[in-house]
Parts: C-alpha cells; structure tokens; sequence
C-alpha cells in the first residue's frame, strides 16, 4: 500500500498580532550561562510559539495563558523577571534556547522523546499529552477504520506522526502536514470550518478549545501518551536543577494553574 503525505499551505500562519512584535533580539544580548549569570540580567527569557490573532480566541480557558502563568510562577520563584521571545515552531525555540536568545522553552512546546536534542536538557515532564482525532460534530467518526478514504492534517513535528503513518499498514487514508508555525488552534479552527477534514490534536488544545466552542468533537484518541516537559541548554545545570524544583513543588501543591476568565480585549491586554 502506497503512503501518500500531502503538504498543505497555510498562508499567513505564524504572523503574530501587531502587539505582539518583537525584535529578534528586543533585550539587546544573548546569553549562554548558567542561574547566576541570568541573575546578572534579571530576567529569565521563554520561548513561546506565536498564536493566532483571530475571533475564535477563547473567552476562558486556553492553554497558552496557563503555560504562561506557569512561566510567570516560576520566573519569580528565581526572583527573575519573565520576558517573553516569541518564535514561530517548536525548532526555533530549540535554536533560541541553544544559542542564547532565550533560556528555556516552557510547557506544550517541547515533548520529551527518547532524549533530547544535543546542548539541551529536558526538565521534569511538565503535563502528560494524548493525541485526539479531532473533527466536526456531524461527523459519524468513530475508530481508526473510518479514516479509510480521508484526509488527516496534523503538524509536520508532531510526536504522533509515527503513530498515524504505522495505522496506514491497514487503513488507506492521507496524510496531511502542515507547517510547525500553524498553531493548532488554527488547525482545529480550520476543521470546523470544513478547510480540513479531520486533524491529530493534542488533548491539552483540545481541552482548552473545548471551552470556547461546540462544533467539533473527538473521534477517538491514539494509544501512545507523549510527556511534556521544559527544555534548558545541557550546561545550565543549575537552571534544570531549580526548574525542576519548582515543578515538584507545584505538582506537590496539586498543580493546578488558574484558568484566565477574560474576553479578546482582556487577553490583548494581557499579552497573551
């Protein structure tokens, strides 16, 4: 059986809003060191993928506000000021991270597989992800066997990618892959919006999508879990040993990271 993987274009995906530009470089230095050179600076800088501006941003909880709670938390936690550098994909945060411009890249971001990438260190898993087959509420979905003759969109990096090819061994069906910078709001936006047909999601987008629209549901979810957790250079020791620390003791506290109650206008505010 032939694999067919089609590539679908998202045109203006990974433009972010006009408040949210940034310069490359928008504090002016890189840094490489370890805690105490950060202290030196002050701030603890975390990579953050862009997320669509558009009018289905949610008006409660989404799943980018409480990753970027979590920041917030843990910067002050190393009495440092959190600074946000927005990247477009999940490889670009890796680069930030490795070469200086950022210091860590939080949360759903970064997903720990067999070990990670070389100079980088992963922290302790932050939250446990499965991966949803999202689509429209009238659609009849039910199982793998109903993909036969339909196309799947999920992101190229996606960790379940191997996972959606091996189930092409018995169902025919394609494979669509869109660029990492296409946030997976969108992706979910667009299935609803009959743009795709159906899409591999993972289940914290799904949960926090769920919250601000009923139009679509999930078929089933894939086998496999993938952990998630932050990602440090390998020589930043002391930032991995403090971060994971921190992630101990919030998930001793119960872990829970308060849901923003808020509409577009207060999220814009927000920076989020």
């Amino acid at each position: 059986m032939s694999i067919l993987i089609g590539i679908l274009s998202a045109p203006g995906c990974g433009e972010p809003p006009a408040q949210l530009e940034e310069a490359p470089l928008p504090w002016g230095y890189t840094e490489s060191g370890d805690l105490a050179e950060l202290r030196s600076h002050g701030r603890l800088r975390v990579a953050a993928q862009r997320r669509p501006d558009a009018g289905y941003l949610p008006r409660t909880a989404s799943a980018r506000p409480r990753l970027k709670e979590l920041a917030e938390e843990l910067a002050a936690d190393l009495n440092l000021e959190m600074q946000i550098v927005w990247v477009d994909s999940e490889a670009e945060a890796l680069a930030y991270v490795l070469d200086g411009r950022a210091d860590i890249a939080l949360g759903r971001m970064m997903r720990l597989q067999t070990e990670a990438p070389r100079g980088a260190a992963f922290t302790l898993p932050v939250s446990v992800s499965l991966g949803h087959i999202v689509t429209r509420t009238d659609d009849e979905l039910a199982d793998y066997t109903g993909l036969a003759g339909r196309r799947v969109a999920m992101r190229e990096s996606s960790p379940f990618l191997p996972e959606v090819l091996s189930l092409l061994e018995t169902v025919d069906f394609t494979v669509d892959t869109v660029p990492d910078a296409l946030h997976p709001e969108e992706i979910i936006h667009r299935i609803a919006m009959g743009q795709y047909d159906v899409g591999v999601v993972e289940s914290d987008v799904v949960e926090a999508a769920s919250a601000y629209r009923d139009d679509l549901r999930v078929a089933f979810s894939l086998p496999s879990q993938v952990r998630q957790a932050a990602l440090v250079r390998s020589t930043a020791t002391e930032l991995r040993r403090a971060a994971d620390q921190f992630l101990v003791r919030v998930i001793a506290e119960g872990g829970e990271i308060r849901r923003y109650q808020e509409d577009l206008e207060g999220l814009r505010e927000r920076g989020v």
